[in-house]
Protein backbone atom coordinates (compact mmCIF):
# COMPACT_ATOMS: atom_id res chain seq x y z
CA UNK A 1 0.00 0.00 0.00
CA UNK A 2 1.43 3.31 -0.61
CA UNK A 3 0.20 5.91 1.72
CA UNK A 4 0.45 9.82 0.62
CA UNK A 5 2.65 12.21 2.31
CA UNK A 6 -0.40 15.02 2.52
CA UNK A 7 -1.94 12.21 4.71
CA UNK A 8 0.50 12.12 7.48
CA UNK A 9 0.42 16.03 7.75
CA UNK A 10 -3.36 16.17 9.59
CA UNK A 11 -3.42 14.16 12.81
CA UNK A 12 -6.94 12.56 12.31
CA UNK A 13 -6.05 11.38 8.81
CA UNK A 14 -1.95 9.65 9.76
CA UNK A 15 -3.79 8.16 12.92
CA UNK A 16 -6.38 6.73 10.06
CA UNK A 17 -3.67 5.91 7.70
CA UNK A 18 -1.60 3.83 10.77
CA UNK A 19 -4.76 1.96 11.64
CA UNK A 20 -5.27 0.99 7.65
CA UNK A 21 -1.65 -0.11 7.63
CA UNK A 22 -2.07 -2.18 10.77
CA UNK A 23 -5.31 -3.71 10.30
CA UNK A 24 -6.47 -3.71 6.85
CA UNK A 25 -9.40 -6.17 7.25
CA UNK A 26 -10.91 -4.27 10.54
CA UNK A 27 -9.40 -4.02 14.19
CA UNK A 28 -8.16 -6.80 16.25
CA UNK A 29 -7.02 -7.08 19.77
CA UNK A 30 -3.92 -7.71 20.51
CA UNK A 31 -4.82 -10.08 23.87
CA UNK A 32 -7.26 -12.14 22.13
CA UNK A 33 -7.04 -11.46 18.17
CA UNK A 34 -11.03 -11.19 18.61
CA UNK A 35 -12.55 -9.10 15.80
CA UNK A 36 -15.11 -7.65 17.93
CA UNK A 37 -14.15 -4.68 18.74
CA UNK A 38 -15.41 -1.06 19.59
CA UNK A 39 -14.71 2.27 19.51
CA UNK A 40 -15.18 3.91 22.89
CA UNK A 41 -14.27 7.87 22.42
CA UNK A 42 -10.88 9.49 21.97
CA UNK A 43 -7.88 9.33 24.11
CA UNK A 44 -7.79 12.43 26.89
CA UNK A 45 -5.05 13.83 25.77
CA UNK A 46 -4.71 12.96 22.00
CA UNK A 47 -8.47 13.90 20.69
CA UNK A 48 -7.20 12.39 17.35
CA UNK A 49 -6.49 9.13 18.87
CA UNK A 50 -8.88 6.36 18.53
CA UNK A 51 -10.16 4.66 21.72
CA UNK A 52 -11.05 0.63 21.13
CA UNK A 53 -12.42 -1.56 23.38
CA UNK A 54 -12.38 -5.39 22.97
CA UNK A 55 -15.75 -7.38 23.40
CA UNK A 56 -14.39 -10.63 24.17
CA UNK A 57 -11.78 -9.46 27.10
CA UNK A 58 -12.26 -6.03 27.75
CA UNK A 59 -9.71 -5.05 27.02
CA UNK A 60 -8.89 -1.34 26.29
CA UNK A 61 -6.37 0.32 23.75
CA UNK A 62 -5.32 2.90 21.51
CA UNK A 63 -3.96 3.06 18.30
CA UNK A 64 -1.10 3.18 17.28
CA UNK A 65 0.35 2.10 20.56
CA UNK A 66 -1.85 -1.53 20.70
CA UNK A 67 1.10 -3.47 22.72
CA UNK A 68 1.60 -4.98 25.69
CA UNK A 69 2.56 -2.11 27.41
CA UNK A 70 -0.10 0.78 26.33
CA UNK A 71 -3.40 -1.11 26.80
CA UNK A 72 -4.99 -2.20 30.07
CA UNK A 73 -8.08 -4.18 30.82
CA UNK A 74 -10.44 -2.69 32.82
CA UNK A 75 -12.06 -3.88 36.67
CA UNK A 76 -15.01 -6.19 36.38
CA UNK A 77 -15.95 -3.19 39.19
CA UNK A 78 -15.87 -0.55 36.59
Amino acid sequence: MQVNIKNLIDEVQCYQTVRELRWPDGVVCPSCESQEVMKRGFDDTEPARQRYECHNCDTVMYLPTTDKYHRHTRRPSQ
